[in-house]
C-alpha cells in the first residue's frame, strides 16, 4: 500500500466582523451539514502557490474574484492521516468587501458574525484553525502556525499538537 501525501485549501474570508462559511450539503459524502471554510483540493501544479489555489477555490465557490480579495495569507498549515496518507491542509484568511455571492454546489454559503462562530457544527480540523488563525489575525501576528493531528470518525479532533513557530527558526537551535 503506497502512502501519498493529499493537500488542500481553506479560505477565511472575512468582510467586517463577518466570515463566510460553508455549511456543506446534508447529500455531501464528505462532513455532510458540517461548517468549514471555502475551499478544496490543491492540485500538484498549484504546490508551489497555495494562494493561487486559495483565489481559484473562492472563485469557483463563491464568484468573488482573486482581484476582490485582499490580505490573503496562510495562518495555519496543519498535517493529519487519513489511512495510509498524510492530508495537509493550509488554512488562510483574506479580507473582501464584496457582500453578494454566487451560487455554490457544495452547500450554503453565509456571512456569519464572527461571535456566532462558536455555536456552529464544525469540521473539527476547521474548527482550530478558525480560532487559531482569528486569534492571530486579532494579535496582528504575520506568521504561520503548524500543527499536527488527528480527527475522529465524526470528524471531531481527537488530539492536536502545534509547533511554536518562531523557536523552530530561531539562531540558538544548534
Amino acid at each position: 500500500m503506497a502512502t501519498g501525501i493529499r493537500a488542500f485549501c481553506t479560505v477565511f474570508l472575512f468582510r467586517e466582523d463577518r466570515v463566510l462559511l460553508l455549511k456543506r450539503s446534508d447529500k455531501s459524502r464528505f462532513a455532510p451539514g458540517r461548517w468549514t471554510g471555502v475551499g478544496g483540493r490543491v492540485e500538484v501544479s498549484e504546490w508551489s502557490d497555495i494562494q493561487a489555489a486559495g483565489l481559484r477555490e473562492v472563485a469557483e465557490e463563491t464568484g468573488i474574484f482573486p482581484s476582490e480579495v485582499s490580505d490573503l495569507r496562510i495562518r495555519v498549515v496543519w498535517t493529519q492521516p487519513e489511512g495510509a496518507d498524510v492530508v495537509v491542509i493550509a488554512f488562510l484568511t483574506g479580507r473582501t468587501d464584496r457582500e453578494a455571492l454566487g451560487p455554490c454546489d457544495e452547500g450554503e454559503l453565509c456571512w456569519i458574525e464572527v461571535s456566532e462562530t462558536a455555536g456552529l457544527d464544525w469540521i473539527g480540523n476547521a474548527r482550530v484553525a478558525f480560532d487559531c488563525a482569528y486569534q492571530a489575525m486579532q494579535d496582528g501576528e504575520q506568521g504561520v502556525s503548524f500543527g499536527v493531528g488527528e480527527q475522529d470518525v465524526d470528524l471531531q479532533v481527537r488530539q492536536v499538537a502545534f509547533l511554536d513557530t518562531p523557536s523552530v527558526f530561531s539562531e540558538d537551535i544548534p
